[in-house]
């Protein structure tokens, strides 16, 4: 096994920049959440959703190899309005897109027909930007604030 705790990954992905693989991850009653996948590492279920739940410390308890649970890198909350359904994602690294949008991670909700982009920044930390737009408008231009 290379990694457990998932609950229902929807898609996994390679970041071919930085060879590391992340999964959708879809949630159960109120939280969705992407993950940046280590091997070895246990990612909460079903003991955390989100960054919600039983303490982080029960993964170790449960599988002693795997220490802490890891929170996600991206999690949002059903009650966000456009986050139901996480449909997880591809990185885009083409010179044919937009240079704000290479190495990104976009993931939509097949749900809410919302498309959003994640770009990690300096300090590890995912930055969700454009915050959402509608699938529609996915085509047009977007730049970051």
């Amino acid at each position: 096994i290379y990694a457990w705790g998932f609950r229902n990954p929807f898609r996994i992905a390679f970041d071919f920049q930085t060879g590391q693989l992340w999964v959708g991850d879809v949630g159960e009653v109120t939280w969705e959440e992407v993950n940046r996948v280590e091997k070895g590492k246990h990612y909460g279920w079903p003991y955390r959703e989100g960054k919600e739940g039983l303490d982080a410390g029960q993964c170790a308890v449960t599988t002693p190899q795997s220490g802490s649970c890891q929170d996600p890198v991206y999690a949002c909350n059903h009650s966000a309005g456009n986050c139901n359904s996480m449909t997880g994602g591809v990185f885009v690294d083409s010179c044919t897109w937009p240079a704000a949008y290479r190495g990104a991670y976009f993931f939509g909700d097949s749900d809410t027909g919302y498309i959003s982009v994640l770009r990690m920044d300096g300090a590890g930390r995912a930055d969700r930007c454009p915050r959402s737009m509608p699938s529609s408008a996915a085509r047009g231009a977007c730049s970051r604030p």
